[in-house]
């Protein structure tokens, strides 16, 4: 053990005072930030959140135009149902004005009849009136010529029969032809009601043709007027859209902006760390010493536990964890690339809450609390942890090594992040280094 141990300590104190450097140089970058910066983490999320809010009024927009569109066509529905009902009645009102056409002209037949019969009754009452007024102006002379103008007795008897057979025929005839004419009146009659109740009729479906045509109108108007709103909600949503986007391009250009300027204030405060650690071993820094430097420092103020920065397996749901465990997602972060027995340092001050083995699971572990909000958990390392459990230890001090004990295909640390009990993304805290 002694033997394993000093093979690793002269990378050990190496590491160690690298990372007390870098930590000490970042935390002084990162805490003049505010003067330095040209734009903060409060402008971006306030640039972000009005984005956000833009694009919400966009969606309640588009979301209003959709509900106006859908009672465009709701009532273009409706017009065209009544359409149809206007063009049922319209047909209703052309057979029943064919109808009313049809009994104009009997009614007209009629009339032509009874003018015609009228004059044929005037016509024989008038020869009617003609022969008894010359048959009985003179009183008895006409019937004294009857009888004088017969020879015999049998000849007066068949002239006066004559006589009054001429004028029962008359009569007759004159009879009929007023009974004629009262059927005629009696038809015609009979036809002007058949022609009002036809009117009334039609009438009646002109009158549901106007309020049909009235409610289609109004419809219409409605119609208009809902189209118009949702051109207006369009146009709202549109405009909110397009200022949704152009504060995202802002935000994303300040996010930009921000990042580039911690990675500067990254970059040299790896450099400042790599020469004081040099300067501290009486060496020149080189680009490697700055390249380690910054595979151990991040924007958050944590630094990464090992040498290697090589992710295996990320952190939720994939296809390899749906074949290897229940849940199907993957608790923490698998980092590679790295021989057993690399060294694992703490990312940041802390207590030591765990230090156990858990033969089908994370083999040998730590457990180490940042305040009361996040753990950290290093798994499968290769043999007992280098600390116990309440030890307060500092960022850069030695947690392990790397081993592939446990549920553990290979070398590798198992690096898992929980906040409040949750199981989180770990790698959040390494902003721009992924």
């Amino acid at each position: 053990m002694a033997d394993f141990r000093a093979k690793y300590k002269t990378s050990f104190m190496r590491i160690l005072s690298l990372a007390l450097a870098l930590a000490l140089a970042a935390s002084m970058a990162l805490a003049s930030a505010a003067s330095v910066f040209a734009v903060s983490e409060e402008e971006i999320e306030e640039t972000k959140k009005k984005s956000e809010e833009a694009q919400a009024e966009a969606d309640a927009a588009g979301e209003k135009a959709e509900e106006f569109m859908q009672k465009v066509e709701e009532a273009e529905a409706e017009i065209d149902a009544i359409q149809v009902r206007i063009d049922e009645v319209q047909v209703r009102i052309d057979a029943a004005q064919a109808r009313v056409d049809e009994a104009q002209a009997r009614i007209e037949k009629t009339e032509k009849r009874l003018r015609k019969k009228e004059k044929e009754v005037e016509e024989q009452t008038q020869a009617l009136n003609d022969r008894l007024s010359a048959m009985y102006k003179t009183g008895s002379v006409g019937f004294i010529d009857v009888l004088l103008s017969s020879n015999n007795v049998t000849e007066l008897i068949t002239n006066m029969s004559m006589v009054h057979m001429i004028l029962a025929n008359d009569k007759e005839l004159l009879q009929k032809l007023r009974e004629d004419y009262a059927e005629i009146q009696r038809l015609k009659k009979q036809q002007e009601e058949e022609k009002a109740e036809l009117e009334k009729e039609q009438a009646v479906l002109e009158s549901e043709q106007a309020a049909l045509e009235s409610e289609q109108a109004a419809l219409e108007s409605k119609r208009a007027e809902y189209a118009d709103l949702a051109d207006e909600y369009n146009r709202k949503m549109e405009e909110m859209a397009a200022e949704a986007d152009r504060l995202a391009a802002e935000a994303q250009a300040k996010q930009e902006e921000y990042e580039a300027e911690i990675r500067r204030q990254r970059e040299e405060a790896a450099r400042k760390a790599a020469e004081e650690a040099a300067a501290k071993e009486g060496r020149e820094v080189t680009e490697d010493d700055i390249k380690d430097a910054m595979l151990h420092v991040s924007s958050s103020g944590y630094i990464w536990p090992v040498s290697s920065t090589l992710i295996t397996q990320y952190f939720g749901y994939n296809k390899w964890a749906a074949t290897h465990y229940s849940t199907g997602r993957h608790s923490g972060t698998d980092i590679g690339g790295m021989k057993v027995g690399t060294p694992i340092y703490a990312p940041c001050d802390g207590i030591i809450t765990s230090v156990a083995y858990a033969r089908y699971g994370l083999g040998y572990y730590v457990a180490l609390a940042d305040g009361e909000h996040f753990v950290f958990f290093f798994g499968h390392m290769c043999q007992w942890p280098s600390v116990k459990e309440g030890q307060y230890v500092q960022q850069g001090d030695l947690l392990g090594y790397v081993g592939s004990t446990g549920y553990s295909t290979g070398p590798h640390l198992h690096y898992e992040l929980r906040i409040d009990g949750v199981r989180s993304d770990v790698l959040q805290l390494y902003p721009g280094m992924f």
